[in-house]
């Protein structure tokens, strides 16, 4: 049998592993985001002949302060009246095209919700049996009008894709295999982001029998 002074080292070396972890996890992932968001600037940074022998963490922290410099200069001038307009521009061409109004209207919802504490379109939360029977999804009703197949109800449902919900699935669904979800629209975007982390085993909510009120 293992002596007390191993069991206390192994408790102590797991319970360091537990606090670490987490925090390097972290880090890699920030590390990661960073090198995506500013990749794009230290391509560019490399075509200036002086930049070249500039070590590439260098170019890396450059990159990301051009991309925070850009990211409060498009913040300054959409608070402004020209900027307004122009956005309202924007968006009027981006809502006409089909494929990227869709696209671009998800990702607006979905930053809306998470970042400014607007109320997305999406009605209420559900669960619907996807991609196959018996596996269960979280889906969001979109449009409050029925579609009438066969002489049944059927609703209009928005299967999104995690962490990303701006890419997902349109699916209309007979009303009695949607189950409604006691979540707001919120609750279930942060659930979707975060591939279920945000929520503990207590605080998930009960979900109702299909075919009740989920508009």
């Amino acid at each position: 049998m293992p002596s007390r002074f191993w069991i206390r080292v192994r408790r102590r070396f797991i319970a360091g592993v537990a606090v670490i972890l987490p925090v390097i996890t972290t880090l890699v992932v920030v590390w990661l985001f960073i090198k995506f968001i500013a990749g794009w600037s230290v391509d560019l940074l490399r075509l200036l002949p002086f930049m070249k022998l500039v070590p590439g963490p260098v170019l890396l922290l450059l990159g990301l302060i051009i991309i925070v410099f850009l990211i409060y200069l498009a913040g300054a001038m959409a608070t402004s009246y020209f900027g307004k307009k122009l956005i309202q521009a924007s968006e009027n061409l981006l809502s006409k095209p089909p494929v990227i109004k869709s696209i671009y209207s998800a990702s607006r919802q979905v930053v809306d919700a998470v970042l400014t504490g607007k109320k997305p379109a999406f009605r209420s939360v559900v669960l619907v049996q996807f991609p196959y029977k018996g596996s269960w999804a979280i889906g969001f009703v979109t449009n409050p009008e029925p579609w009438v197949i066969d002489g049944k109800e059927h609703i209009n449902i928005y299967v999104p894709t995690a962490p990303n919900p701006t890419s997902g699935w349109y699916m209309i669904v007979p009303r009695e295999d949607v189950r409604p979800v006691d979540l707001s629209v919120e609750e279930g975007l942060k659930i979707v982001i975060s591939a279920g982390l945000v929520k503990d085993k207590e605080s998930f909510p009960r979900v109702s029998e299909g075919g009740g009120d989920v508009l």
